[in-house]
This record gives structure tokens, sequence and C-alpha cells, in this order.
């Protein structure tokens, strides 16, 4: 869409966003660390030398989840214990079977999720 309307391509007033996802932090089921981790800085020490599970890079979730533990000022604290998977999916697997204590999805992929449940940053 950002496409089309930088070419004027499109009647400006006329755009509205009528779907949206958001990202969370999940971990599994029976893992007693609390959702969401309060204060963000506590990540880190949460995930002790446990990884955190996210999609690669290439992946759109990857991206913006890099970004945003950047934007809350935790990416260099837990970047050496990313993991990433080729998905969203993989990430999510990666916590439902235990490899990960805790991970960054989508809501949709949580909530869809019998294993592992989330919640988002605030």
């Amino acid at each position: 869409m950002d496409a089309l309307a930088a070419k004027r391509l499109i009647v400006p007033a006329s755009r509205v966003t009528f779907l949206g996802n958001q990202l969370v932090v999940i971990a599994a089921k029976d893992n007693p660390v609390r959702i969401p981790v309060r204060p963000p800085a506590a990540l880190a020490r949460v995930l002790g030398a446990g990884p955190l599970a996210m999609a690669d890079a290439p992946v759109p979730a990857g991206q913006y989840g890099e970004a945003a533990l950047k934007s809350l000022g935790v990416w260099s604290a837990v970047a050496p214990k990313v993991v990433r998977g080729d998905s969203v999916r993989a990430a999510l697997t990666l916590v439902e079977r235990g490899a990960a204590p805790l991970g960054i999805v989508y809501a949709t992929d949580a909530k869809a999720s019998a294993k592992a449940s989330g919640s988002a940053a605030s």
C-alpha cells in the first residue's frame, strides 16, 4: 500500500487499516516465568542461559522483534541468547518443545498454540 500511495495511485483518504497483528513474548504453559516480563530489562535475567526463540532476520517478524528489543534497550543483552527459526512457527515450536524458555511470535500464532501463551509488552 505504501508503494501505491508513494506513486499517488490511491486516494489518501480512502486508506484504512483493517487487519493487523502484534508481537508477543511467549513461554510454554508449564514454564513458571511470568509473562509479560517487566521491566523489559529483566528479559536477559529471566532468560538465564536459555535462548530466546525468534524468527530469522529476513522474516518480517524477526526484523520487527529485533527492532522492538532495540527500542526497549535490551537487544545488546539479549542478542547473544537469540536462537533463530526460519519462521514464526519454528520459533513457536522451539518454545512449545522446551528448547527455548521464551520466544517472540505474532499474537495470532500464540493464540493458535495449545502449549504456549504470551502477552504483548506494554
